[in-house]
């Protein structure tokens, strides 16, 4: 029976030489790859006088040998993983690109909802005028400047209305608020009208 060297995908060299027998399966020495059959490294004489680490300085290391029955049987072994990872890589590309679509209908709905907001919030009383109102805070964050930490807050009213106020935390975002303020002007903030407001005082 006809043995060929360590199994390759392509084409098995022949092998010609020293063969024996290890818990039932066959080897054959060849040249050691490290120090190419020479037993000595020479760029690392500072450690065991340079004896090669991967054969112990005897020149050859040990190679399974497989027969053409074997071989072709690894062969088939190797086509089929090299097929299993290319199916899991196509499966992988197909679901980050669900990902992104998912991420981007997500954005756009979130982009739609902006805009619903933007377009539903109007102003809310005159300058200078205190008024009642009843709101859900959007947006309370703390930013450190140079009298100490500011607050801005944002809360909207059932009907779209957007409030906006700079000063202490009214309340977490999400909670709902009952304050009396005075309007103290009236801005655009990215495209959606605000009510400004100062001396806001919560209801108990």
């Amino acid at each position: 029976m006809d043995m060929v060297k360590t199994f390759t995908f392509g084409n098995a060299d022949q092998f010609e030489g020293a063969s024996f027998t290890k818990n039932g399966k066959l080897y054959g020495y060849e040249d050691c790859y490290k120090c190419e059959g020479t037993g000595i490294l020479p760029w690392h004489m500072n450690v065991s006088n340079g004896v090669c680490f991967a054969c112990g300085g005897n020149k050859k290391r040990a190679v399974r040998l497989y027969s053409e029955r074997e071989n072709a049987s690894q062969r088939r072994r190797i086509a089929k993983q090299i097929a299993m990872e290319e199916a899991r890589r196509h499966v992988t590309v197909e679901i980050n690109e669900l990902r992104r679509i998912k991420y981007a209908v997500q954005n756009g709905f979130r982009n739609i909802a902006r805009l619903h907001e933007k377009a539903a919030s109007n102003y809310v009383g005159e300058i200078g005028q205190r008024i009642d109102i009843e709101a859900t805070m959007t947006f309370c964050m703390g930013f450190d400047g140079f009298y100490g930490t500011t607050y801005i807050n944002t809360f909207v009213d059932a009907d779209g209305n957007i409030f906006f106020y700079r000063g202490n935390p009214l309340a977490k975002k999400g909670e709902k608020i009952s304050l009396k303020a005075t309007v103290k002007a009236h801005a655009e903030h990215k495209g959606a009208k605000q009510t400004v407001v100062n001396r806001p005082k919560l209801a108990n």
